[in-house]
């Protein structure tokens, strides 16, 4: 009986050439999976190293907290030895103490600066009457002028001129 293989083997020429075959395919693949191998390795490499400067990063930055946790230690100590261990009952209480004492602060403030504000007010009332005292200003003369053009002045001028001269009363006007 002739099976499957022994039909290729008497196909092929020979059981030799077909190993040639199969020996060079093997090869390639083993080539291909080494070069596949090698790429995967490279990538799990950099990958590594790309976790292992974040965990040098990461522990240098907890190096620093952890000295600046001790120094915070330390600080809220000394700050609980300096209330005498009230614990938070005195914190809370001195949180009030200096509300309450800024508060007093600015009304201190606000009262001083509403005393000056009247102060500079009536230094520049008498300063203003002094002037006015010293050195007279004619604005009430001048603020009509300033109003009106110098032409429609004039007309007001020599109509009230005019005006005086019949005595003041009006006559009716003569068609």
């Amino acid at each position: 009986r002739v099976t499957k293989d022994l039909q290729e083997l008497i196909k092929s020429g020979g059981s030799g050439q077909k190993y040639k075959e199969q020996k060079q395919l093997c090869t390639r693949k083993m080539q291909w999976n080494e070069k596949i191998f090698k790429k995967k390795v490279a990538e799990k490499e950099k990958a590594i190293a790309k976790y292992e400067k974040e965990y040098r990063k990461f522990m240098t930055r907890n190096k620093k907290l952890g000295g600046s946790l001790s120094d915070l230690h330390g600080t809220v100590s000394k700050l609980q030895k300096i209330r005498g261990d009230k614990g938070g009952k005195g914190v809370i209480e001195a949180g009030t103490k200096r509300k309450m004492k800024t508060l007093a602060q600015i009304k201190k403030l606000s009262n001083i600066a509403e005393i000056q504000r009247e102060d500079i007010f009536v230094l520049r009332n008498e300063r203003e009457r002094l002037q006015r005292k010293s050195f007279p200003m004619f604005d009430k003369a001048f603020s009509d002028r300033r109003l009106v053009s110098p032409d429609v002045f004039r007309e007001r001028r020599t109509k009230k001129h005019r005006d005086s001269r019949s005595g003041g009363l009006k006559l009716p006007a003569i068609n």
